[in-house]
């Protein structure tokens, strides 16, 4: 498994979920994690098939972001 970020829609400002996805080939994930919270709109559902961009997070950490 890997944690990795998933951004929150209709926000007002950006804001990124950690999730968990398990890996299915060199390109994509699939996010294994449930959304527990019924008012939280993630950009990608349970399950949906996403690659993976590194980010720089403003505090200076790094992790990944789910993109189509």
């Amino acid at each position: 498994m890997q944690k990795i970020y998933i951004k929150l829609i209709n926000e007002e400002i950006d804001i990124l979920k950690p999730v968990f996805a398990k890996k299915i080939d060199n390109k994509y994930y699939i996010d294994v994690s449930k959304n527990d919270s019924d008012d939280e709109e993630l950009e990608f559902n349970h399950g949906d098939k996403v690659r993976l961009k590194k980010y720089k997070f403003s505090d200076g950490t790094k992790g990944l972001i789910a993109i189509k």
